[in-house]
């Protein structure tokens, strides 16, 4: 049932164009681990992956254009893009299971959340931040750059980050101001920003001369 789902939730996502071909089986590998850990871990996934997608498609010409010095145009998202968002919690949920208040439960959330952090801070920030600057030096920098980082862009990957934390506890009936939610949130906050330090000093980067 869980292969179904995943199939027919990433395939949709492909004739919507928000996945390429090897996006699209790699999502489907993520949905079918979730899925054998819990259809509440599927759902979850799932709602992470739409709001993702959705907050994506915003603006989405507006942020083309901006970032066309920085980095490559490219709608479709390929397979390891979709591991580097999904891959660790799908293999992380596993082990959790039914117990996410479980030290591996919260990693699984926490992992999510980061990944949700990350993409609402890239597309809000793009789109409304203004200029970033580095998040290593603080000089300001092109839009779009890793490791780039705007007010706007950083109240946006927490919101992320606490959507995902929020929507976890709603799923599996805890506080929704608890425990919980804080430490899944805060755990997205420090993935984003890791991320971020990640980009701006080890990320290897190219320059075109046209």
């Amino acid at each position: 049932l869980g292969a179904i789902a995943a199939a027919l939730i990433t395939g949709l996502a492909r004739r919507l164009q928000t996945l390429g071909e090897s996006g699209q089986w790699a999502a489907m590998a993520c949905g079918v681990l979730a899925a054998a850990a819990g259809w509440s871990w599927a759902i979850l996934l799932v709602a992470y992956f739409v709001l993702a997608s959705a907050v994506s498609l915003i603006g989405a010409a507006r942020k083309a254009e901006r970032t066309q010095r920085s980095v490559p145009q490219v709608s479709l998202r390929t397979g390891i893009q979709v591991l580097a968002n999904g891959g660790l919690f799908s293999l992380v949920v596993l082990r959790a299971g039914s117990a996410p208040e479980s030290i591996w439960g919260l990693a699984a959330v926490g992992a999510l959340a980061a990944a949700s952090a990350d993409t609402w801070a890239t597309e809000i920030g793009t789109l409304w931040g203004g200029r970033p600057r580095s998040i290593v030096h603080w000089r300001y920098t092109d839009t779009g750059m890793s490791g780039g980082v705007t007010a706007i862009g950083s109240v946006a990957g927490v919101v992320g980050a606490l959507l995902v934390g929020v929507l976890a506890a709603a799923l599996f009936g805890l506080p929704l101001a608890g425990d919980f939610v804080v430490a899944a949130t805060a755990g997205g906050i420090a993935g984003c920003v890791a991320d971020s330090l990640i980009g701006a000093t080890l990320q290897t980067r190219r320059w075109c001369d046209h």
